[in-house]
C-alpha cells in the first residue's frame, strides 16, 4: 500500500533527524556548561526547528 511505501520512505529520515537532534542537544550541554549563551541561543534555535520538522514526519507517518 501506499501508505506503508511513504512510511518507509520517513523512517530513515526520521531517525537521521533523531541523530541531528541528540547531536544539538549534546552542543548545546556544552555550551550552557561553558556558559556561552549566544551559542546557547543558536542551538535552541536548530533544536527547535529540527523538532518542527520531526514533528511534521511525525503526523505524516500518522495520517498514511
Amino acid at each position: 500500500s501506499d501508505s506503508s511505501q511513504s512510511e518507509e520512505q520517513l523512517k530513515p529520515l526520521k531517525e537521521e533527524l533523531q541523530q541531528v537532534m541528540a547531536q544539538v542537544v549534546q552542543e548545546l550541554e556544552a555550551a550552557f556548561e561553558a556558559q556561552d549563551y549566544s551559542k546557547a541561543v543558536e542551538l535552541s534555535g536548530q533544536l527547535q526547528y529540527w523538532h518542527r520538522i520531526d514533528m511534521e514526519i511525525h503526523e505524516n507517518m500518522e495520517d498514511e
